[in-house]
């Protein structure tokens, strides 16, 4: 029974010390870097009352049984799980992200204490020390090259004097990392359209009108070919003057009515050509008249009848001069046969009756022998001869006068005529019927309506050149119009006209013109436009007479040749500059003295000296090539030409100036002036640029500051221009700012270097402007102020297939960064701290410089660590020895800035242990009064 007691003692006692462990940790909730205790119990020993005893084959084993004596606190252990960082608005509040510890050291030679509470400060003398005022461990940095010195042991971290100002450095090495945009326009400038005469292989759809507009034929459009029809036009191609054809065919006949008497005429038979109708007309209206009269100018006669050949009437029409033959049929003497010396056998009649003799191919009558020219006894075999002539008088001329028919009564023998109306083929009989009316005074004269000749061709199919439009031209008036090859086209290049050509001739001694006279001639377009007609045809319509062989005085030859106007084409590379025109059809005026300069600017500098070449003799492509070579550009080839003077043939006409691209190759200017004896006015008037296209991009201006040996700051100014964009070449200008101050390259001695680019924008190399490679790049920089030159400065613009320096790209121009080494003076202005724990010094000059490196340690047993108070630990010969390294290294981790690590207690575990431990007390002491009760109640035993 003593026992239970003294267990219950024991008990108490545990649970007391249990209690101050959570008191001790309830109280430091709050203390920054606390760790909490834990207690732990075990029990101290047990009474054995009987020992355990091995089972046998007769009974089974026996467990021990043992009493214990109570318990002990074994151990109060460390709990150093992380706490939470609070953040704080001081940097030199530090916390550990990691199993490590901050060192700090005490006031005993090698006395070092270890901790996880960062709230640290700078003494007075620049001393890093924690709340207790020891100096946190860690290595220092040389404050001239900002290099840490960690190859010894740690020391206390002093922000002394020496750190507090950073001595200046001239620069020596510069760097930069930069895009430029390769999106860049070059300016362009456009000089007025230039035109040539056209040439007879040009297409007549690509040729201009005299007056520089553009043929508006288009492609398989018809032209129609038109004059007055004449005397040898067939009829079949004969058109109204409204353009419609008269639809003449085998059966078409034209009737007219001459004094109330039907006349028939069909084409084919009784006509063809308009000649031909004009003279069938005329010869029914001397029909009309009685002009048929016989001419017996000489008569044979071997008969013993009587024939009087006075009585025989011819038709007017067939009143050819011929000799008739009559014969009395030797088989049947009532009978007679008829032959004409030109016509041929006739026909057959009987002999004192009235008898016509017809045409035996046309059937019309030639004459006729009244009954009353037989007299007297006639036998067979007998023959009467006898010739007829024209009728001597004529009262009707009938003619062809610019494309009309045309009646006119020269003589009035008292028999008045009336045409009185056509009939029959439509069209013809209306074109006709204004000849209808009376005729009964001599110059009575009326006209039909115009009759034309047309042929329709169509461009793109029947022609496509000049000259063939020239040979169809022909072609359709030869032998239509005019007599057969009596008319000539031919295209002159020099003159870029057509010339129209009648070459037939007047006879004056016969006064004949019958299909020796074009008249309204003219080309006609189907479509809309006006353009080619009144350019081929400049009066609407031509007239062009033959010639006069024999210089007759009477004859006027108003013209043998006609002409069009000029047709021009877009001027070519060949052509000679004294033949050019402008747009408007207007020459230049370049004659064989005028010398052509031409002066200019590029990237707003004016170029050296002028350009000269000499209209005569002079081509477009030469004067291409000056115009290239003065602005700097290679013009070795056409090609290299082409590239910036447009090939004017690609470029309609137009002579155009494209620039290299980027802003800075711009062609500000090129103007032309022209010496020599003319004024040159229309030169002057016309050959003026105008700019399509100003330049832009392909250039970026961006500063450097560097630094002389007093720390003086110094501007670099650096000027990218695009020098040639399909060559990815770049030029770099250096300059500077500052007065009196200059900058040069040690490899060019000059401020100028290109940069080649590879096709995908990385950096190629560097050469000079001749072209010669630079391997390494410096330059020399001359303040002027007595700090002396800052010599050979490195310059670093890119690694060859690399972007880590200056590199092309279609995107916004831009400086990455620019790096240099040297700087002012400065004085501390601030100090951080980084997650590898080093102190870095902000300096007023701009300059960041490591100051010092905070130690961490570690313990192999970090339970083995013994408090010794304001938060410490110190090491002892369980915890093992400390292993101090650099932040993130090993697992000691990083470092926090502005953070102080929270007490890891929990308050809530806290009470829960708290009420286990409180109830384990009220347990205890509950043991002490029973067993005392028990033992009151053994002592009443005796009693």
């Amino acid at each position: 029974m003593m026992r239970s007691l003294y267990s219950a003692i024991s008990g108490l006692n545990t649970n007391q010390k249990a209690m101050d462990v959570i008191g001790n940790n309830i109280a430091n909730v709050n203390t920054t870097g606390f760790k909490a205790g834990r207690a732990v119990f075990q029990d101290l020993f047990s009474q054995t009352l009987v020992g355990g005893k091995t089972p046998t084959d007769a009974r089974g084993g026996v467990n021990p049984r043992q009493v214990g004596l109570g318990g002990y606190l074994a151990a109060v252990d460390n709990i150093f799980e992380a706490g939470t960082p609070t953040t704080t608005s001081k940097t030199t509040d530090l916390a550990i992200q990691g199993e490590g510890f901050f060192v700090v050291r005490g006031e005993g030679l090698n006395e070092y204490y270890y901790t996880r509470a960062g709230d640290f400060n700078f003494d007075r003398y620049g001393t890093f020390v924690n709340a207790a005022g020891y100096p946190v461990q860690g290595w220092m940095a040389d404050p001239l090259t900002g290099e840490l010195i960690d190859n010894g042991e740690v020391g206390d971290i002093v922000v002394g004097s020496a750190f507090q100002t950073i001595q200046a450095k001239a620069t020596t090495e510069v760097s930069m990392n930069a895009v430029l945009n390769t999106v860049a326009n070059a300016s362009v400038l456009e000089y007025p359209t230039l035109l040539h005469t056209a040439g007879s292989s040009d297409d007549l759809l690509s040729v201009f009108s005299t007056n520089g507009v553009k043929m508006d034929l288009a492609e398989n459009e018809p032209i129609v070919i038109k004059a007055h029809a004449t005397e040898i036009t067939d009829m079949l191609y004969a058109y109204s003057d409204s353009d419609v054809n008269l639809n003449l065919d085998s059966e078409s006949v034209l009737r007219v009515y001459i004094n109330n008497n039907p006349y028939t005429f069909t084409y084919g038979v009784d006509f063809r050509t308009m000649g031909e109708l004009a003279t069938a007309i005329e010869n029914k209206l001397e029909d009309s008249v009685g002009n048929g009269a016989v001419a017996n100018n000489f008569v044979e006669t071997s008969v013993n009848g009587i024939f009087d050949e006075t009585l025989v009437t011819p038709n007017a029409s067939y009143a050819t001069t011929e000799s008739w033959t009559v014969t009395i049929d030797p088989t049947n003497p009532a009978r007679f046969n008829v032959v004409g010396s030109v016509s041929g056998a006739v026909n057959s009649g009987v002999v004192g009756q009235t008898y016509t003799a017809t045409d035996p191919v046309t059937g019309d009558a030639l004459f006729t022998i009244p009954s009353t020219a037989w007299n007297g006894s006639w036998a067979a075999g007998e023959t009467v001869t006898f010739d007829t002539a024209a009728a001597p008088a004529s009262d009707f001329s009938v003619n062809i006068v610019n494309g009309k028919i045309q009646i006119t009564r020269d003589t009035d023998n008292g028999i008045d005529v009336q045409v009185n109306s056509f009939s029959g083929t439509p069209y013809l009989a209306v074109i006709m019927q204004s000849l209808s009316g009376t005729y009964n005074e001599a110059s009575t004269s009326r006209s039909s309506d115009e009759i034309l000749f047309e042929e329709t061709k169509y461009a793109g199919r029947d022609f496509d050149t000049l000259a063939e439009l020239a040979s169809i031209i022909e072609q359709a008036i030869d032998g239509n119009v005019l007599q057969a090859d009596k008319f000539s086209v031919n295209f002159d290049e020099a003159t870029g006209r057509f010339q129209f050509m009648n070459t037939g001739e007047y006879d004056t001694a016969t006064g004949t013109t019958e299909g020796l006279i074009l008249s309204s001639f003219m080309v006609d377009k189907a479509y809309s436009g006006t353009v080619f007609e009144s350019n081929i045809t400049p009066a609407g319509s031509l007239t062009i007479r033959p010639v006069d062989p024999d210089d007759d005085p009477a004859f006027v030859a108003s013209a043998d040749y006609g002409y069009s106007e000029q047709f021009l084409r877009y001027a070519e590379g060949s052509d000679l500059l004294t033949e050019l025109y402008t747009s408007s059809g207007e020459s230049m005026g370049l004659d064989d003295t005028a010398i052509l300069q031409f002066s200019g600017a590029v990237g707003g500098e004016d170029l050296q000296g002028t350009g000269t070449i000499p209209a005569l003799g002079s081509t477009v492509d030469d004067l291409r090539a000056m115009m290239a070579g003065y602005l700097g550009f290679e013009n070795s080839t056409e090609s290299q030409i082409a590239e910036h003077i447009s090939d004017i043939e690609d470029n309609s006409g137009k002579i155009k100036v494209t620039g290299e691209k980027g802003l800075s190759n711009a062609v500000d200017f090129l103007k032309f002036e022209v010496v020599g004896a003319g004024t040159y006015q229309n030169f002057y008037d016309y050959f003026e640029y105008q700019t399509t296209q100003t330049a832009s991009g392909g250039q970026m201006a961006t500063t450097q500051t560097i630094y002389d040996a007093q720390g003086n700051a110094h501007t670099l100014k650096y000027t990218y221009d695009m020098v040639n964009a399909t060559g990815n070449i770049w030029k770099l200008t250096l300059s500077t700012t500052d007065e009196n101050t200059s900058v040069s390259f040690n490899q060019t001695g000059g401020n100028e270097i290109l940069l080649h680019f590879n096709n995908d924008g990385s950096f190629n190399y560097l050469s000079s402007p001749e072209g010669t490679r630079v391997a390494d790049l410096s330059f020399n920089f001359d303040p002027a102020n007595g700090a002396g030159v800052i010599s050979d400065v490195s310059m670093f613009l890119g690694t060859p297939a690399s972007y880590d320096g200056v590199y092309i790209s279609a995107k916004e121009s831009s400086k990455n960064s620019a790096e240099q080494d040297g700087y002012a003076v400065g004085s501390l202005e601030e100090v951080m701290f980084n997650p590898a724990g080093e102190i870095v010094g902000y300096y007023t000059n701009g300059e960041v410089m490591t100051i010092a490196q905070v130690a961490l340690a570690t313990f192999t047993n970090n339970q083995g660590l013994l408090k010794v108070g304001d938060t410490l630990f110190a090491e002892t010969g369980n915890s093992g020895t400390a292993a101090i390294g650099k932040p993130q290294t090993g697992s000691r981790g990083e470092i926090l800035s502005g953070a102080l690590e929270n007490s890891n207690v929990d308050l809530s575990n806290e009470f829960v242990t708290m009420i286990t431990t409180q109830r384990g007390f009220q347990a205890n002491s509950r043991v002490i009064t029973t067993s005392d009760e028990m033992l009151q109640e053994l002592l009443t035993l005796k009693r």
